[in-house]
């Protein structure tokens, strides 16, 4: 029973992040979808509630990290 619970997914805006947000959602989780793409995120968010799912909440948030070099002086 996953209800009132947040899972956290990476890569939600598509594929098996988007999967496993429609597959939690239907356990009653709430959602929170991390991804680099806003388009698709909201795109996953709109596909989830229309599927009768509408108590379930969701955060999404664009975030993308980048790996800093240093060189050699």
């Amino acid at each position: 029973n996953l209800n009132e619970k947040v899972v956290v997914i990476t890569g939600g805006g598509q594929g098996l992040g988007k999967t496993m947000a429609l597959y939690l959602a239907k356990f009653g989780a709430h959602i929170a979808l991390i991804d680099v793409n806003k388009d698709k995120l909201t795109e996953t968010v709109k596909f989830v509630i229309e599927l009768c799912l509408p108590d379930v909440k969701f955060i999404f948030l664009l975030f993308q990290l980048q790996e800093e070099t240093m060189s050699d002086a």
